[in-house]
């Protein structure tokens, strides 16, 4: 007995101390370990079920995005809907290969996916060919239609054509009421003669007021008892006929062409029909019974008659003595330009003698041609 309580005094003291080791061991892997480290005890995953679950070979990894399930995973066990683990991770089954696309119908297909067989090129028949052919009449036809388009449609004109813009005639009017001349002051006029141009061109229309009023005149003394009256009468309508083309084609027309040529030649010839102007201008202001001028002689004895027809003729009387002065005006300031631009009488007389050995040429050559051609008309 004596031994068998020294055996159990001996255990419990080596029991003590063993215990003793282990708390001090414990303490001191307390002030030892890293208190940073991630402690095995507080990680979830580290359970053994989950870490068999994901390390065992038996359990493949699940993939949520194939289309074709496995059978293991579409089956299920259990009351609870819950399937077996094993079997829902279970392997992979092959994809089932995919059905091959049916041909697309033969009204769906588009045109251009279809392959066309080229058709083969249809002989016509010589009677078909012939009968296609145009005939002769049928190609005169057409030609006879397309000139008279051609003739209907805007003409052509040469290089340097200058329509007739003047008189501004409207195109309604007969054949003999159509423009004569082209006149563009603005366009063919050079600027330094622009001016004198259309100054010109005002004492034209003033021209045409005076013979227009000489007209009226002469016809109101025909009520005054003035010695040739009727004649004067006659005479007036024809001066009014007359003068105002003639003085349009004769002095304006020269002064027109020879700013727009600088020509000496149309220069000299204006200075000379606008002289005759200015003889005219006096020859109506002084007014000589009988003559078809209703001037200061008609005035002074129509009014010795009427008042009124007597002012009527004195009305005319300074008309023509207005004109008369704006035509020396315009003598003086042409004057001037002709100095101005070097023109002389030299070359004048160049000028013509180039236009008359031109018209000279122009007329034996035509006499020529006309005698040649008539020549090869008559019969042999």
């Amino acid at each position: 007995s004596l031994s068998l309580s020294l055996s159990l005094l001996s255990h419990s003291l080596r029991s003590s101390h063993h215990t003793a080791n282990t708390a001090d061991s414990a303490v001191m892997s307390d002030w030892t370990d890293n208190p940073f480290a991630s402690s095995q005890d507080d990680n979830p995953f580290a359970d053994p079920s989950v870490t068999a679950a994901t390390t065992a070979s038996t359990v493949p990894e699940y993939n949520p995005f194939d289309a074709a399930p496995t059978p293991a995973a579409a089956t299920s066990s259990g009351d609870d809907g819950v399937g077996d683990g094993a079997s829902a991770f279970g392997a992979k089954a092959a994809p089932a290969p995919a059905p091959a696309p049916a041909p697309a119908p033969a009204d769906d297909v588009p045109s251009w996916a279809s392959e066309k067989k080229p058709e083969p090129k249809k002989q016509a028949a010589p009677a078909q060919k012939a009968a296609a052919a145009p005939s002769e009449d049928e190609r005169r036809r057409k030609e006879y239609e397309e000139r008279e388009k051609a003739a209907q449609g805007p003409l052509q004109y040469p290089p340097g054509y200058r329509p007739n813009n003047w008189p501004p005639f409207p195109a309604s009017f007969p054949s003999p009421l159509k423009p004569c001349y082209h006149q563009d002051i603005k366009g063919e006029i050079p600027e330094w003669g622009r001016s004198a141009c259309r100054q010109a061109y005002y004492l034209w229309y003033l021209t045409v007021i005076c013979l227009f009023w000489n007209f009226i005149a002469s016809l109101s003394a025909l009520g005054a008892d003035v010695k040739g009256d009727a004649t004067s009468a006659g005479v007036s309508t024809l001066f009014l006929v007359l003068f105002i083309p003639c003085s349009y084609s004769c002095w304006f027309r020269s002064l027109y062409n020879g700013f727009r040529k600088d020509s000496s030649l149309r220069y000299g010839w204006f200075f000379f029909t606008f002289g005759f102007q200015f003889i005219a201008d006096c020859f109506f202001a002084v007014g000589f019974p009988g003559t078809g001028a209703a001037g200061l002689w008609v005035g002074i004895s129509a009014v010795k008659e009427d008042k009124i027809i007597g002012i009527i003729v004195f009305v005319s009387f300074m008309l023509w003595t207005v004109h008369a002065l704006l035509t020396l005006y315009m003598i003086k300031k042409v004057l001037s330009i002709y100095r101005a631009t070097g023109q002389s009488m030299e070359k004048a007389n160049e000028e013509w003698q180039r236009e008359r050995d031109a018209g000279i040429y122009k007329a034996v050559t035509s006499d020529t041609a006309r005698s040649a051609a008539a020549s090869a008309a008559r019969p042999s």
